[in-house]
């Protein structure tokens, strides 16, 4: 790995500032800013700007890696600490920004939280002239940070697992397994319905790598307010919400019901424990998260690993033609093998299974998108809209204008 210079930072902070318009700093490890780059000298009036570099010069964050962060205010920063072998240089700041506009409940709400004898007004003027970027965005800043300053490229995906390493070493201790060693849930998120569904078929499923990537960069809009005097105590029952959908989730992907309540019952605690906005949103993401692992590792263990390889093949090719044939070269049995050791441990056929996970994609496509039905069985890979039709129906007894008419997923 090269270290960049003096002057490259410089360079660095200055061609991020004029490229996203968002506020780029570098400190030296003793805290003296060196580079500081910004459109506005408005600072919050519910904390002052030393506490951000304090807060930046945590030893857990991670060095020579950017770290997405979101403090108690809701502000959200990139932090790159720079450390050569022998000696911490300091860290770029990227921010303060916003993920979305705040409600006045939730601006209410912080001055509640923080007891700042401060205006409303001042507040609402602040964050209305922060930059307004989504996870999603900030991550590829970060990745554009990480190339400009070493010269190397990264993968997003890196970037997602480092931060809930991060996450899940900052979290709230209280350890599933000593509850679950003693004994052997109200309203859902406002974001969109699709967010939500995709969340928890993403737990259902035990994809813990696709749940990651959602819950680090989806941008959901203004959630609801379920605590008009205190944005903790709101975001406390938003994730509490969370992990009661999580929990049935969970079990309809087949983890055991008694583990599952034990599980909820120690993430909400925990929840319950934490005393600050990020640490509960760091709660709820990680609890998600083993709720998946967990789910695929059940499954795992409920199925031989040559069946297992068949689920993940359709999954990945749900899209694609599919055959049993197809599935069979790819790992190797003969056709006739594998539908009899599917049909024995799975308890139907092969070719149905593949129907079904393709007339569960369709469900989706019908009810989410603005597809027609050719548009969708052609994405599909059904012969024609006849054929699709008819599977469809024997399926979940309905046609596809029947299931699209309910106007919901069921």
């Amino acid at each position: 790995m090269i270290f960049p210079t003096t002057s490259d930072f410089e360079y660095v902070c200055k061609l991020l500032f004029d490229t996203f318009k968002i506020p780029v700093k570098f400190i030296e490890h003793n805290g003296s800013i060196v580079q500081n780059y910004t459109s506005t000298s408005t600072s919050n009036p519910l904390h002052s700007d030393w506490d951000i570099i304090e807060w930046s010069k945590l030893e857990s964050v991670q060095v020579n890696f950017p770290i997405l962060q979101e403090n108690e205010y809701l502000e959200n920063f990139i932090l790159m600490p720079i450390q050569t072998s022998d000696k911490m240089i300091g860290t770029f700041i990227i921010g303060p920004t916003l993920i979305r506009n705040l409600s006045q409940e939730t601006i209410t709400g912080l001055l509640n939280d923080f007891s700042k004898v401060i205006g409303k007004q001042e507040l609402t003027i602040y964050y209305d002239r922060l930059q307004k970027v989504s996870r999603g965005q900030l991550l590829n800043i970060g990745k554009l940070l990480y190339f400009l300053v070493f010269n190397e490229r990264i993968d997003i995906a890196v970037i997602v697992d480092q931060n809930r390493m991060f996450m899940k070493d900052t979290l709230i201790s209280n350890p599933p397994e000593l509850e679950i060693s003693k004994r052997r849930e109200n309203q859902a998120f406002h974001p969109p319905e699709y967010y939500e569904i995709e969340l928890m078929q993403c737990i259902r499923d035990g994809r813990k790598e696709d749940l990651l990537k959602k819950l680090t960069e989806t941008t959901v809009g203004e959630t609801g307010i379920l605590a008009r005097n205190s944005y903790l105590r709101s975001q406390k029952n938003l994730s509490i919400c969370g992990i009661t959908l999580a929990t049935r989730a969970a079990i309809e992907g087949g983890l055991e019901w008694d583990l599952a309540r034990t599980l909820s019952d120690v993430f909400i605690q925990n929840i319950e424990d934490a005393t600050d906005v990020e640490s509960v949103r760091r709660v709820r993401n990680e609890s998600m998260y083993d709720f998946a692992e967990r789910v695929l590792q059940s499954n795992k263990n409920k199925y031989s690993e040559m069946i297992n390889q068949c689920f993940r093949f359709i999954y990945k090719n749900v899209y694609d033609h599919i055959s049993v044939s197809q599935i069979a070269e790819s790992i190797g049995i003969s056709p006739v093998h594998l539908s009899a050791c599917f049909k024995k441990e799975v308890g139907q056929t092969l070719s149905r299974y593949i129907q079904e996970e393709k007339v569960e994609e369709s469900k989706k496509l019908i009810v989410l998108t603005d597809y027609s039905f050719l548009e969708i069985c052609t994405l599909l890979n059904f012969n024609d809209q006849s054929y699709f039709t008819k599977v469809f129906k024997k399926i979940t007894g309905l046609t596809p204008k029947q299931y699209k008419d309910r106007g919901r997923l069921i």
